[in-house]
């Protein structure tokens, strides 16, 4: 199961994958064809950050 919560994009790994992904369309598009937000354009005020993990295992039950 998943854990989807608000996420203000200031945790490391979050930045960090948010980096890869903006990476691979850098790197096979023609300059001037990604568009995607940088991470100034995903803090500001209308945009709403998600991220999902997965959860943490609770007690066991049998």
């Amino acid at each position: 199961m998943l854990e989807i919560e608000e996420d203000d994009l200031s945790r490391e790994q979050t930045r960090a994958l948010l980096a890869l992904h903006r990476a691979g369309p850098h790197a096979s598009s023609p300059p001037g064809h990604v568009f995607a937000l940088d991470l100034s354009g995903l803090e500001s005020p209308g945009v709403t950050g998600l991220t999902s993990q997965k959860a943490r295992a609770g007690p066991a039950t049998g």
